[in-house]
């Protein structure tokens, strides 16, 4: 799949798709794409700048085979922001979705929506990326930091750099690789690291 900005969503390799698939639809109209994502069960997550979250059955052309996740102010079971950069699956089938004013969960058993973290929890930073470790710890990378999410212990824990260089910002790319090293890419570089080897120090 391309992301960009599109009024289409085409998969290569299947011309009827690329001519056809959500054609008339207004909701691709200037779509804005941050980052997809497919789930174990082949859906595919469309993180987009100001429509919310699509689920998108690939092997459908079908309009209404559309599910979108917006954020609703009347609504408590709704996403914080419509600005989604990006989402995830863990192994209980939940759907972690970051955001601008955010951390949300999409149970997937039962469509609900949950805000896990908000404005008051990271200090108004957006939630660019999310990984999960091999402890199903949920590691997030925001505007301003470094974050841990304990699923068990429902507990969040910022982390800073160790030398002088000061704090990590606008950590827009992560990846995670079989060692268990984490990766994540800003505007200053790549920082990587094992959750492993991490010593928790109070300050």
């Amino acid at each position: 799949f391309i992301s960009a900005n599109i009024k289409q969503i085409p998969t290569l390799g299947n011309q009827d798709l690329v001519q056809n698939y959500f054609k008339n639809n207004p909701l691709f109209k200037k779509l804005e794409i941050f980052s997809l994502y497919i789930d174990e069960l082949g859906y595919l997550w469309v993180s987009t700048q100001s429509k919310g979250l699509l689920k998108i059955n690939p092997n459908s052309n079908q309009e209404d085979n559309i599910e979108v996740y917006t954020f609703n102010e009347n609504d408590s079971n709704s996403l914080q922001s419509n600005k989604v950069f990006n989402c995830r699956q863990d192994s209980y089938n939940r759907i972690w979705v970051t955001s601008s004013k955010g951390l949300d969960i999409i149970d997937l058993k039962d469509n609900s929506v949950k805000n896990i973290l908000t404005d008051s929890d990271i200090g108004n930073s957006e939630v660019f990326n999310l990984t999960f470790d091999q402890q199903d710890n949920c590691w997030l990378g925001l505007s301003y930091g470094i974050y841990r999410f304990d699923i068990d212990k429902n507990e969040i824990r910022k982390y800073f750099r160790a030398s002088s260089y000061g704090n990590f910002y606008n950590l827009n790319a992560i990846s995670y690789s079989n060692d268990g090293t984490i990766y994540m890419g800003s505007r200053d570089g790549v920082t990587f690291f094992n959750p492993a080897s991490i010593r928790n120090t109070e300050v």
